[in-house]
């Protein structure tokens, strides 16, 4: 059996306690001569591009309508205005494919626990449009 294949292209090793990827770089290193003004000499710099995913965090109002590959969860308790909703911890999960490529961040060290998610409860209006559906699923006024 060989070695799995990275999500970034590269072989996934695997160490003690930790998951190391190897990525592969698409563009090779590129040299650049820079002149400075009133100086006779030049410099010469070399570097490397790095492959850049915008939109690598992204909120869960943002992701609403989409689909992705894979996706890693941070569900840890927030302490500012924007924590998560109900509708956010439902929607979050089923932006992804295959319930294989969903990921949850593990605990952080400011949180405790993850208590804070039993809290969490639909709005009344949902309740009372679910209400509305008989046994046979179908919705009536």
């Amino acid at each position: 059996m060989g070695k799995p294949e990275s999500p970034f292209g590269g072989i996934t090793v695997l160490l003690m306690d930790k998951v190391v990827f190897t990525v592969k770089l698409k563009s090779q290193a590129e040299e650049h001569k820079i002149h400075f003004p009133l100086k006779n000499n030049h410099l010469t710099v070399k570097g490397k591009a790095h492959a850049v995913v915008l939109a690598f965090a992204i909120t869960v109002h943002k992701m609403q309508g989409q689909t992705c590959n894979r996706l890693i969860l941070d569900i840890n308790q927030r302490y500012f205005k924007l924590s998560l909703t109900y509708h956010g911890i439902y929607v979050a999960p089923l932006r992804v494919r295959t319930s294989r490529h969903l990921r949850l961040l593990p605990l952080q060290p400011f949180s405790t626990n993850f208590n804070y998610l039993s809290e969490l409860h639909p709005p009344k209006t949902l309740i009372q449009w679910l209400g509305r559906f008989n046994t046979e699923g179908v919705w009536s006024i």
